[in-house]
């Protein structure tokens, strides 16, 4: 696994294929915790598409707290958030 904080700052200066990895290595747990979520499957890949455009959209004021852990729980809360 590359280091997703060198990969979160090169997204956060636009690199869109830092972006294309997270989306890569993310998608499929998000779905799957979506859809645990929600029971409809376009539903889930909404709320997925809809995390991923947000990520972007927000990349250049989000904060990496903890740089072991990185991008996933972020990921995670966003995910749970944006689907209530």
């Amino acid at each position: 696994m590359p280091d997703e904080l060198i990969l979160f700052e090169k997204m956060q200066r636009g690199d869109t294929s830092a972006l294309e990895y997270f989306f890569r290595e993310y998608t499929d747990m998000l779905y799957y915790r979506a859809f645990g979520f929600v029971k409809d499957n376009l539903v889930a890949e909404d709320i997925v598409q809809e995390v991923f455009i947000r990520f972007w959209q927000l990349r250049k004021n989000l904060r990496i707290l903890f740089p072991a852990i990185c991008v996933r729980p972020w990921i995670i809360v966003a995910k749970i958030i944006w689907s209530i």
